[in-house]
């Protein structure tokens, strides 16, 4: 099944990453300060005026008339062209013994004009003003001297002179700052939108409900204390908080999941449901473990059966032994009463997984596995299988035997692609799959009270 990708998705993403995405453009846009200021070098301009008139010679004192005027107008153009042509450039480079190269002078030497006025301005960009003012008065002189030979009239005036001290630092300072913001804002918006794209973690309802085509039954927290871990923590990690802290967001969380579980109120029957994830270390049995709890305080009779026969670990979380169990009572040496051992905790029961065997698929499937899940429906309301991560196959074996299965995500961890392959797997063997949790949800608190790794299982 593909992700759909849609604009409040988009949204979603940059609302997440807002820190990121406001954080960024505020960096290049001090880097942009700073350049300007400290390492840019300034860029100054001068102009020099001309008027434009169609007075045959310069000593002719008549009036001008309307009709001369227009005239002189429709020159304006032919003249702007003159001046940025290459036989201007030429000219100018030449009387100036090479101050500038050809590219400089097309680059940097404009001719401007108001459409209303017989006035072109000659501005010229320098890092030196005094440069830039010698080469706004050359181009001038010679523009003025061309037309002369050009046009066999004198109807170009000089107004005013360039100097160095009349020539102005270029007001950049406001461009680069808003090129600065504006790539930053487009960096930020590319980093996070390809941090997303390379991120295969679940981290919501939507990720797996869309991906994943399951039902979601909750998220348990991973809250993780700020600053380093100390003895008492560690004493912490991995417990039964539903058991241990039933007023922590954790324990909270549990009871939601619980509450979602349908297959629990629309069977009137005893319940077998298989726990399972995608590798070791996605909280599987921990997860486990805390629903075992969580259903047994809700007066139903609950027994947690570790059925992971490779790397058992429900026994540590019991502080109870690993010395009879499943394996045990597989292979002829126990009776399903002598597997079966009480917690502190009422109306749960546990059985441990017992030594490990060397042909556990054979277990699995054989007639007493069947035989066992029997009899524990006589005698228990929920019978809770921590089973093995589905790096192995003895979850897909065991699910058909089951009424349902859970499927737990670390949100930490657990890759979409590898999710949605084993997903796959469990549809084709269980009969059916209640839903996903989705553990070790990141959120910050920093009290201690309410800590949860979860790293077992």
């Amino acid at each position: 099944m593909e992700k759909t990708f849609e604009i409040k998705d988009l949204l979603n993403i940059l609302r997440k990453n807002k820190i990121l995405i406001t954080s960024i453009p505020f960096v290049c846009l001090l880097i942009g300060f700073i350049y300007t200021y400290f390492i840019a070098s300034p860029i100054y301009e001068s102009k020099t005026d001309l008027l434009v008139n169609t007075t045959p010679t310069a000593n002719t004192a008549e009036p001008v008339s309307p009709l001369e005027i227009d005239a002189s107008l429709k020159l304006i153009e032919t003249y702007q062209y003159i001046l940025k042509s290459q036989r201007m450039a030429d000219l100018v480079i030449k009387d100036l013994d090479g101050l500038l190269t050809e590219d400089e002078f097309l680059d940097n030497v404009k001719a401007e004009s108001n459409g209303n006025s017989q006035i072109i301005s000659i501005i010229v960009e320098n890092k030196n003003p005094d440069d830039a003012a010698l080469i706004a008065n050359k181009t001038a002189v010679i523009f003025q001297s061309e037309i002369k030979k050009l046009m066999k009239i004198e109807n170009v005036n000089i107004l005013t002179i360039a100097t160095p001290y009349s020539s102005t630092s270029k007001p950049i300072l406001l461009f680069n700052l808003l090129l600065s913001f504006a790539a930053g804002l487009i960096l930020a918006t590319i980093f996070v939108l390809i941090k997303e794209l390379k991120n295969k973690k679940f981290e919501s309802k939507k990720g797996i409900t869309d991906l994943l085509g399951i039902p979601y039954l909750g998220e348990i927290p991973a809250i993780i204390p700020q600053g380093p871990t100390n003895k008492y923590l560690d004493e912490r990690y991995n417990k039964l908080v539903a058991h241990t802290e039933p007023h922590s967001s954790s324990s909270e969380a549990y009871r939601s999941v619980r509450a979602n579980l349908d297959i629990l109120r629309q069977s009137k029957q005893p319940v077998t449901i298989l726990v399972t994830s995608t590798s070791a270390g996605d909280g599987k049995s921990l997860t486990c473990g805390n629903l075992a709890v969580t259903l047994a305080k809700d007066n139903k009779k609950v027994v947690f059966v570790d059925s992971d026969m490779r790397k058992p670990n429900g026994h540590s979380l019991f502080n109870l032994h690993n010395r009879c169990g499943l394996t045990n009572y597989l292979t002829g040496f126990s009776s399903s009463d002598e597997i079966i051992q009480s917690t502190a905790i009422p109306n749960l029961s546990f059985i441990s997984a017992g030594p490990i065997s060397p042909n556990p698929h054979e277990l699995i499937i054989s007639k007493k596995m069947d035989l066992l899940i029997d009899r524990l429906k006589q005698k228990f309301d929920v019978i809770l299988f921590d089973s093995s991560p589905l790096l192995v196959s003895d979850s897909i074996l065991l699910s058909g035997k089951m009424d349902g299965c859970i499927y737990v995500l670390n949100a930490r961890k657990t890759n979409r692609d590898d999710a949605n392959e084993k997903i796959e797997l469990l549809k084709r063997s269980s009969n059916e799959l209640i839903g996903a949790i989705l553990n070790e949800k990141k959120t910050h608190k920093s009290n201690p009270h309410y800590y949860y790794g979860g790293y077992m299982g």
